[in-house]
Formats: structure tokens, C-alpha cells, sequence
């Protein structure tokens, strides 16, 4: 992500104020030289008039000086210096120096510019001293001087009024510096350092821990519930994330973008005290939430790095593998780094391609059971590699695939043989559909002639895994709208996790919804993914939708299931995914898996 920050916003300030300042650099000079040409030419006051354009060349020079360069600090030396020589003999000039007093007020400005709010004060109290000082000795008539007392009132007067503008517009300035600091380092929702500041805190060095916390699947937060509450649950998390950091002082907190927040711990700490740290925080993260008046229970997964150097990439990458490997939290090791990842990547891409190549890309089916009669009716049809080094899952060649512009054809080669293993048969079976499928021209002309050369529409389910991107594409729904002219049902794959809209399925209006594993696992034990699939079976059932339960992995959740009035049940309970359906094409009867 781009950091939109300016490069300094003194900077931008000195851009806006410079051409101000060179501008009372010039006139100053050009005032001084004038006095000069005034004692030399009027009075014959030849040591004046070198003095004063001595000075005048100072202040121009060091006026170029800065209108080239931009620094302000360095520039003004020389003229500060030559205007307090020219205030200390004014004797020496007599009354010809008039004009130059004109320009001593730009000391102020100069001082509180450059030195800040507080040593531009004892500046500006120090000339006032002097010139009130030298008054008074005037008004006594101590030491013969070239001006009258009121003379020099009139000189601190005017510094005064000067030095008093300048100390407003300078902490008008300061203010509007820290709103625009604030604005860059701060998160308006929260209150907290973002990731800008986070950015800064890291680059400053040392030894240090990293906890980077993504709130789980708040995207269907949003989707549910609206992003009003949203907001507001992000705000209660981070009050969470403050309380588990209690006992660690050091440790900052950050709200980063989106729902992302991250927790900096300065110095040296113990791998030991960090897990505990992080279970603190999933603890703490993991209490029921009100939403809208709903109970809910939002979990947290953390990635930690340790260390000086690259934590904030460490950090994210363990984070990705703690959401992967659906852990609480996870340590950053040297495997998950770049170059082994490319090394990784580079590895399974040479698989598939040896996959393509050899033909290994193979279908396995999944029984699926009719609650109702509990017989088994439907098989789901997953892709594999079986090669070799074995059996690889979807998780380990898909994502590549696509990246490698591969992808079409994998898509086609598993539905070419799940295609010929249903034709002529009675038996309904389903394949996964992507978005990226549908886009491609290609595969769905392939698919629909398929369809129509075996005449599979009786039989075929097309399962769609929702993304934001689908329900806002036109290509889907003419796709649907082709597909079930054929005869062909849809099913929208994983409902409840991740972008799941309702919206999506009023306007597809699909034949199945199946419940997303995330949520039926839970469903014996917890109240809240109870609560979440009741309001989806009672959903489906008004729309006249079935409903298929996935991954139902023991007695306990299958019972739960047919309670709730799910239609059909679909995981390693009924049966594993296996390289040919079991007694096809007579459908068996449900004898249950036993699992270990």
C-alpha cells in the first residue's frame, strides 16, 4: 500500500511562507545599501555608510543564499548577525541609520521561524530589554545618544506589535502542523497511531516484537449487519486490544487499514511471553460481542515477528499463515520468506504443468445424503493431482494455476472427465464454478457443449463460490440464465463465510445453499453458529431453497443437522472424497464412516 503522506510537512509550510521571507531579506538589504548612499553622499559619514553596506551585502547574500538552498535557518545567520552589529552602532551612523531601524523588526519574525515558539520569546524579551535599557538611559541623560528616548520606544513598540504577529501566525502555524500530523499518523475511528505512524515507530530501529491482528471474517460483519455497525465493532475491538495489552506498558497499539490492527513491543521478549501475550488477546478479542442487538462472537488470528529488521513483512506473512492454518496465532520462520516461497511456487508450477502434460489432473467425488431418506444422491466433484509425489489438494495448485494463466485449461480437463464418468447415468453430481470460469469465453462454450452433446442438464449442479466481483457481473447471470434453459440447477458454495449476500441469492434464486463449513463444524457446541445457521436454514426454507450441511465430520454435528431440518448432509461422516463413486451408478444406502 502507497503511502500518499507528503515528504515533510515542514517542508510544505517553508514552501508556502519562503517567498515571504526572501522578499523581507531584499527589501532589508536594499534599505541598508540606501542608508548607506544617504551617510556617504548627504553627510560624509564614510565609516557609517562602509558599515552599512557591509551589512546590506550580509543580509542579500544570505538572502540568495536561501532563495536558492530553501534553508531558512542557514540563511538568516549572517543577516541576524549583521542587524544586531548595525543596532549595537547605531552611534557610528548618527541619524542617517534611521531608515535601516525599519528592518529590525524582521528579527523577530526571522527568530521565531527558525528557533521556535520558546527561544524566539527569550529572544524578543532580551531586544526589548535592550531597547527599553538604552531609553532609560536616554531619558536620565547618562550617555549621549543619536536618537531621542521616544525614539527608541518607538522602536520596541513596533518590535512589540511585530514580534506579537508573528508569535500568533507562527502558533497558528504549530497547530494547523499538528492537525495535519495528526490527520497522517491518526485513525479517525479509533483514535489510535495507523499504520503511517507504525511505519515511522519501525523505522526508528532496535530490537522489537510485531503483532499484526485481523479481525476474522468481518467482512460478513459488514454484509450482515450493516457498515455503521461495522465501524462501531471495530471501535469495541480496539478497546479489547487495550485492555489485553494491560501489564505491558511499552507495547503501542495501531489500528491499520480496514480491519486490521497491530501491537509494536520495543525491545528483547521472550517467544514464551509473546504466546502467551497473543492467547491473552485472542482471549480477550473473543468474548461475545453485542451487535445490533445480536450476540456474536468475533475471533481474531495474529501474526508476531522479532527481531530489527523487515518485522512489519515478517509479521504479515505469519499472519497469513495463522489464517491459513485457521490458528489462534502463528510465529514468523525463515520458510515463510520470499525467496522460499518463490522457490515453492516455482516447484508446484513445474507440477502442474508435468500434471497437464501427463494427464493427472483427476476428478474425486463426495458422496452426498438425502436426510430425508438417507440414502446417498448426489456426489460433489472435486479436482486433484494424483501423480508421483502423491495427491495434491486444490489449496496447492489452484491459486498458481491462475497466476500461470493455466487455469482454463485445468478447469476443462476436470470437467471433461466428471462429464463422461455421469453421462448415461441418473445420478445428479455437481461441479465448483468459478468467476474466472464464467468470464472465459473458452470454458463456457466447452461446458455448454457438453451439456448439450451428453445431455447432462437433468443431472448437473453448478456450484458458485460468491465474491463481490460475481454478484456485480452481468456474464453470471447470463450464464445462469443459459445453464438452467438446459435443465441445470445452482448451488452457491460456502454460505456464511466470507462475502455471503443475501442480496446475491434473492436474485440468483438458486436450488441449493450450502452452509459453509466454518459454521457447521461449531454447530453442536456453540450457541452464536447455531443462531447463524437456524436464520439460514429459516431463510432458505421461505425461498423454497434446500439446504446441504458441509464437512459434517462426526455423530454429534450430523444429529444437530437433521434437527435443524437441513435437507443434506455432505462430509468425511458420510464419506470421504474417493477417485470413483461408491456403487455407481445404483445409489447406496447411508452406513456412516467411522472416523479413528
Amino acid at each position: 500500500m502507497r503511502d500518499n503522506r507528503p515528504r515533510s510537512v515542514n517542508q510544505a509550510i517553508s514552501e508556502t511562507v519562503q517567498p515571504f521571507i526572501l522578499i523581507l531579506f531584499l527589501l532589508g538589504a536594499a534599505i541598508l545599501v540606501a542608508s548607506g548612499g544617504i551617510a556617504y553622499f548627504k553627510n560624509g559619514a564614510f565609516p557609517a555608510a562602509l558599515m552599512l553596506w557591509g551589512t546590506g551585502a550580509a543580509v542579500a547574500a544570505s538572502g540568495t543564499y536561501y532563495g536558492i538552498s530553501g534553508n531558512l535557518k542557514n540563511g538568516t545567520v549572517a543577516g541576524v548577525i549583521a542587524c544586531l552589529a548595525l543596532f549595537l552602532f547605531f552611534e557610528i551612523g548618527g541619524g542617517v541609520s534611521r531608515l535601516a531601524i525599519l528592518w529590525l523588526p524582521v528579527i523577530p519574525l526571522i527568530s521565531f521561524y527558525t528557533q521556535g515558539f520558546s527561544r524566539a520569546i527569550a529572544i524578543s524579551a532580551a531586544f526589548a530589554a535592550g531597547t527599553v535599557t538604552v531609553s532609560v538611559i536616554g531619558q536620565l541623560n547618562l550617555v549621549a545618544l543619536p536618537y531621542e528616548s521616544e525614539e527608541y520606544l518607538i522602536i520596541f513598540l513596533s518590535f512589540g506589535i511585530v514580534s506579537l504577529l508573528v508569535g500568533l501566525y507562527q502558533n497558528s502555524v504549530e497547530q494547523g502542523r499538528k492537525r495535519l500530523a495528526d490527520h497522517y499518523t491518526q485513525d479517525e475511528l479509533t483514535g489510535l497511531p495507523n499504520r503511517t505512524k507504525l511505519k515511522e515507530d519501525l523505522a526508528a530501529g532496535g530490537q522489537a516484537a510485531l503483532m499484526l491482528i485481523n479481525v476474522d471474517d468481518f467482512r460478513e460483519i459488514n454484509d450482515l449487519f450493516g457498515d455503521r455497525e461495522g465501524d462501531q465493532t471495530l471501535a469495541k475491538m480496539a478497546l479489547r486490544l487495550n485492555e489485553a495489552r494491560r501489564g505491558a506498558e511499552d507495547a503501542r497499539l495501531y489500528k491499520l487499514h480496514a480491519d486490521e490492527f497491530a501491537i509494536l513491543i520495543p525491545g528483547e521478549d521472550s517467544r514464551d511471553n509473546l504466546d502467551l501475550f497473543a492467547r491473552r488477546i485472542a482471549l480477550e478479542s473473543g468474548r461475545e460481542l453485542v451487535i445490533a442487538g445480536v450476540s456474536v462472537r468475533v475471533t481474531v488470528s495474529v501474526g508476531i515477528a522479532m527481531g530489527n529488521r523487515n518485522l512489519y513483512a515478517e509479521a504479515d506473512l505469519a499472519l497469513r499463515a495463522a489464517k491459513q492454518g485457521r490458528q489462534t496465532h502463528a510465529f514468523y520462520d525463515r520458510a515463510m520468506s520470499v525467496g522460499d516461497r518463490y522457490y515453492d511456487n516455482a516447484r508446484r508450477l513445474g507440477r502442474i504443468r508435468a500434471a497437464l502434460a501427463s494427464d493427472c489432473f483427476v476428478p474425486y467425488f463426495q458422496p452426498i445424503l438425502s436426510n430425508s431418506t438417507e440414502r446417498v444422491t448426489k456426489y460433489e466433484c472435486l479436482a486433484r493431482i494424483r501423480d508421483g509425489e502423491g495427491t495434491a489438494m486444490p489449496v496447492e495448485f489452484l491459486d498458481i494455476s491462475r497466476r500461470a494463466k493455466v487455469y482454463p485449461e485445468v478447469t476443462r480437463r476436470i470437467f471433461s472427465k466428471a462429464f463422461e464418468r455421469f453421462r448415461d447415468t441418473d445420478c445428479e453430481f455437481s461441479v465448483n464454478l468459478s468467476l474466472d470460469d464464467i468470464l472465459n469465453p473458452e470454458t463456457v462454450e466447452f461446458v455448454l457443449e457438453w451439456i448439450d452433446r451428453a445431455d447432462l442438464g437433468r443431472n448437473l449442479i453448478f456450484e458458485l463460490l460468491e465474491t463481490d466481483r460475481m454478484s456485480d457481473s452481468p456474464e453470471v447471470f447470463e450464464f445462469l440464465k443459459s445453464v438452467r434453459a438446459r435443465g441445470c440447477r445452482i448451488a452457491i458454495d460456502d454460505f456464511g463465510s466470507g462475502y455471503s449476500n443475501f442480496d446475491f441469492v434473492l436474485r440468483v434464486r438458486p436450488d441449493f445453499l450450502k452452509i459453509d463449513a466454518s459454521l457447521v463444524r461449531r454447530v453442536a457446541d456453540d450457541e452464536n453458529a447455531l443462531l447463524v445457521v437456524k436464520t439460514i436454514v429459516e431463510f432458505s426454507k421461505q425461498l423454497g431453497v434446500a439446504t446441504v450441511a458441509e464437512h459434517v465430520h462426526e455423530r454429534r454435528v450430523f444429529d444437530r443437522v437433521r434437527e435443524l431440518g437441513i435437507d443434506f448432509t455432505q462430509g468425511h461422516y458420510v464419506g470421504k472424497a474417493e477417485p470413483e463413486p461408491a456403487n455407481m451408478p445404483i445409489l447406496r444406502t447411508f452406513q456412516p464412516v467411522v472416523v479413528g
